[in-house]
This record gives C-alpha cells, structure tokens and sequence, in this order.
C-alpha cells in the first residue's frame, strides 16, 4: 500500500509514495538492494528506534518519531555504513538524501501518514 508522508506544521507533503516495511523480510532488506530511491519515495519502520545504513549504496535522510508522530531526532544525508536512533523514538522513517530540507522538516515537526488517494480512487 502507498502512503502519502505530511508535515502537519506546514501541510506540505514530503512523500507521494511511502511504504511501509510491514514484514521481517521488508525490515532486514530496507534499501540495501536499490542503487537509489525518487524524490517521492520513504520507507517506514514502525516500532523501532533506530537505523543503519550497512549495506547501502546511497546517502538517505532519516526522520525519527516518538509515540505522539512528532520528530524528535533528524539525520541528513546519513551515508552508509552508520548507524543512528533515539531511546524516544517509536517510528523511523527513510527519504532521499536532502529531502527533510527541501521540505522544511524541522524537530518537533507532528508527521501525518495517511493512505494515498491515488489507492483510495482505484477501489
């Protein structure tokens, strides 16, 4: 399922094409098999608090949230082979390098996920 990722501070929406990694599979294997991802694209990770990026190919920023959705640790261009997190975190989420300040993402910021309209249209 696609999920659209917004900013409730500012209503923008930083991602179009958000999925979430819902199955151990999806989990382990996050991005480690792409060379790249579109500026639309994040993958979530819902009850962790914490990332790597062992294995990847590419830069991502990463947001992470606590149990109210607010942004509560920011990772910018995080490059592989690091790891990051937040003991307050509850959900983790992974965009393009550089996408969290083109959308103006701030600490704090309430992050809406709501499932795609484009989906909802289609039943």
């Amino acid at each position: 399922m696609i999920h659209n990722i917004i900013n409730k501070r500012t209503g923008e929406v930083i991602s179009e094409e958000a999925r979430v990694a819902d199955s151990f599979f999806k989990r382990f294997l996050g991005l480690m098999s792409r060379e790249s991802m579109s500026d639309e694209e994040a993958l979530v990770f819902y009850g962790t608090n914490s990332i790597h990026t062992c294995f990847m190919r590419f830069a991502i920023d990463v947001v992470l949230l606590d149990n109210q959705m607010r942004v509560c640790k920011i990772y910018h261009a995080l490059v592989p082979w690091r790891v990051g997190g937040s003991l307050k975190a509850k959900t983790v989420i992974e965009f393009p390098a550089h996408r969290l300040s083109q959308k103006n993402v701030k600490l704090g910021d309430t992050i809406l996920i709501e499932l795609s309209n484009a989906l909802i249209d289609n039943k």
